[in-house]
Formats: structure tokens, C-alpha cells, sequence
């Protein structure tokens, strides 16, 4: 099996990323990138945490205000990974372009390289690739709705 490699935003297939900057749009909401709504997501008990994360610039400093905000650990580790997927199927699909481009990765093994996450990313040894699980679970479903269609 073929595998991409993915990790910056401005690489071949960065907009693989979290950091890709891209709107993502959830109810009253408009989010900069998938790492600006995934912090967001995650300070659910911060209403001050979410609104500095809403304005915030950059992906990057989207998610070192959510690493300070107030969470519930156990009720966060217990769903983020579905949170990372509903997230992601909302970046693919309202974006046209991004989904095409998802979906011409065809069959590949999608490994996020992130040098320091074990959890997320998948070059580190005994990491668990979970972004790259992630978007190939929402590469199939964005193939499974054009076969609907």
C-alpha cells in the first residue's frame, strides 16, 4: 500500500493539515481552520477560551489558547476522536476542492509526520496515526455520498 506523507501546511499535500487555513462553517460559527474549530470543540466548558480561539490569527495560536483552557481530560480523551472526524467531514466537504483533492489520494495510507505526537501523527515509533485514520475514514464516506448521488 502506497502512503502520503503530510505535515505542513504549504507541502504538496498540506492541506492535509489541521493548519491548513481554510472556513469551516458550524452554525452561528466560521471557523479559520479545522485546529481553530477542534480547540474550540474541546473548550466547551471556557466560553472565554472560545472566543479568544474564534479570533485567533493562526492555527498555532489556536491551539496554545486551547491547551490552557478549562476541559473535562476524561470527558475530551473519551471523544475526540469522533470530534477530529465530524471535523474533518465538515472541512472536505464544504470545501469542494479540498474533498476532490482528499478523494484523489485514492487508496493511500495517510500518515500525519508530526515530528512530537505519538497520538495524531504517525513517523514516531508506536505512534497511532489517528489523524490519518481519521481522513481516510472521511475520504470514504465523501466517496460513499458521491456513489448516493
Amino acid at each position: 500500500m502506497n502512503e502520503i506523507l503530510f505535515y505542513r501546511p504549504d507541502e504538496e499535500y498540506g492541506f492535509l493539515s489541521n493548519f491548513y487555513l481554510c472556513r469551516i462553517v458550524d452554525k452561528d460559527n466560521v471557523f479559520a481552520s479545522a485546529e481553530h474549530y477542534f480547540q474550540w470543540a474541546k473548550a466547551v466548558n471556557d466560553p472565554q477560551g472560545r472566543l479568544a480561539i474564534l479570533n485567533a490569527l493562526t492555527p498555532t495560536e489556536a491551539k496554545r489558547i486551547g491547551r490552557n483552557c478549562v476541559y473535562d481530560v476524561d470527558l475530551w480523551d473519551s471523544c475526540k476522536d469522533c470530534v477530529m472526524t465530524a471535523i474533518l467531514y465538515e472541512k472536505f466537504s464544504q470545501n469542494e476542492d479540498l474533498g476532490l483533492k482528499l478523494m484523489g489520494t485514492g487508496n493511500a495510507q495517510l500518515v500525519e509526520a508530526a515530528p512530537y505526537d505519538s497520538y495524531w501523527g504517525g513517523t514516531i515509533p508506536g505512534s497511532q496515526n489517528k489523524l490519518g485514520e481519521a481522513l481516510e475514514h472521511v475520504r470514504n464516506d465523501l466517496r460513499a455520498s458521491l456513489v448516493r448521488l
